[in-house]
């Protein structure tokens, strides 16, 4: 579990990513081989969107030294989860300018789910705090 602050205006906010390092293998259905694969899930309190998770999924892409993110959006409503999907692409272009072959899903879900507290169900080994300015 990483918090991550950010101010709002006057109010400090927190993102809440939660890292699974790509400890577990999984099988490669194309070639057999075995592929790391790391696991992100990014909680954010969105000042205009509300709650929004992320659930991410990275490894190995098969060109040679690019990367693979899949994942899905999950919002509260459907008219955010049409926002975002319209404007998909531009929140993608980063991470193809980075290396990475990006695909996401969007769609909405219940609140208790998107705002869910993962350190009550995961065994957290450590915690840390990441300053970063936005």
């Amino acid at each position: 579990l990483y918090q991550i602050p950010f101010f709002e205006g006057l109010n400090l906010q927190t993102a809440r990513v939660y890292i699974h390092p790509g400890k577990e293998r999984e099988e490669s259905r194309a070639n057999g081989k075995k592929e790391d694969e790391s696991r992100l899930v990014f909680m954010l309190e969105m000042s205009r969107l509300g709650p929004v998770r992320v659930d991410v999924s990275v490894k190995p892409a098969k060109a040679a030294g690019a990367m693979s993110a899949t994942g899905t959006i999950y919002t509260l409503n459907d008219s955010v989860t049409k926002f975002i999907k319209d404007n998909l692409n531009d929140l993608l272009k980063p991470l193809e300018t980075l290396g990475y072959s990006a695909r996401f899903d969007v769609s909405s879900a219940d609140e208790t789910f998107v705002t869910e507290q993962l350190e009550n169900y995961t065994p957290i080994t450590s915690k840390g705090i990441v300053d970063v300015k936005a």
